[in-house]
């Protein structure tokens, strides 16, 4: 938690704390339609893992899970499906379930058997 990879450089706590807080204002300009979409597994209710890297994330509230994030060119980094509006969560979950369909669609040999999206 204490490099930023996209840089190679070191972030203070403090910067990493600032950077956390951004991801609010950040949401606010993401276009759901036209943004990267990401995944990743982590603790759900510490998406960026700033709770673990401060030693504040309590042992039960430890709960490995998907976390879905987007980003976009303005955006400075990953957002979390957490910072985004109601509207745009369930935008990103209906695009991520119609590109889901039309890969469906295009590749029936690797299709999962049933009709649940993956995600």
């Amino acid at each position: 938690m204490d490099t930023n990879k996209d840089t190679d450089a070191a972030m203070t706590m403090d910067e990493i704390r600032d950077w956390v807080a951004s991801r609010k204002a950040a949401a606010a300009t993401i276009d759901i339609e036209t943004c990267e979409l990401g995944c990743w597994y982590g603790f759900g209710i510490d998406p960026y893992g700033l709770l673990m890297a401060q030693g504040e994330l309590p042992e039960e509230m430890r709960q490995l899970g998907k976390n879905h994030f987007v980003r976009s060119p303005g955006s400075n980094g990953w957002v979390s499906d957490k910072d985004l509006s109601p509207a745009q969560v369930k935008a990103m979950y209906a695009r991520i379930e119609r590109e889901y369909r039309e890969w469906e669609a295009g590749n029936p040999e690797l299709a999962r058997c049933g009709s649940d999206v993956p995600f």
